[in-house]
């Protein structure tokens, strides 16, 4: 089973994904996801993905801490001390989050393709959200460029998911 990949979210997803109430992600097919005319899928099922969010590094006397987005705390210890130079006041984009330091880790259960405007109610709710027109605004605000924008209706990778491992439990 392959454990490379990884998944960016938006901050106010990781709680969501973290309590099961987000159990899919839309993510847009790209150039690159295509062997002559076929799409294919850039994940395997079962395959094990950590999240990447938002964090900043503090340090508390000799202590080093992650703070994520949600402003949770997480003890790294002396083996971080390389990051000194990352502590900072403003939170690190989830991109740059390494593996070592991710609290959630995700596994793949499905992998299909859909056009972003098959998504009705019910897989609003299973994005996180409340209902359709919720998911649609958020999912303008991230993806502000005209191909990928809701209207634009993008092909897009449907990724079922569940947790495999969360460092610490919700506690909301």
């Amino acid at each position: 089973m392959k454990t490379r990949g990884s998944l960016c979210f938006h901050a106010s997803l990781v709680w969501e994904l973290a309590t099961g109430r987000k159990r899919e992600t839309r993510r847009v097919v790209k150039p690159h996801h295509y062997e002559g005319e076929t799409p294919h899928c850039p994940f395997e099922l079962g395959e094990e993905l950590f999240v990447k969010e938002s964090f900043r590094l503090e340090r508390l006397k000799n202590d080093l801490f992650v703070v994520y987005a949600d402003d949770s705390r997480y003890y790294l210890g002396a083996y971080w001390r390389g990051w000194e130079r990352y502590i900072k006041n403003n939170l690190i984009p989830s991109f740059y989050m390494p593996r070592e330091i991710s609290r959630l880790w995700l596994r793949v259960l499905d992998c299909r393709l859909e056009h972003l405007q098959e998504l009705d109610e019910a897989g609003a709710r299973k994005e996180g959200f409340e209902g359709l027109s919720e998911f649609i605004k958020f999912w303008n605000h991230i993806h502000p460029q005209k191909p990928y924008r809701w209207e634009s209706n993008p092909l897009v990778w449907v990724l079922e998911l569940k947790v495999s491992w969360w460092k610490g439990e919700p506690d909301g």
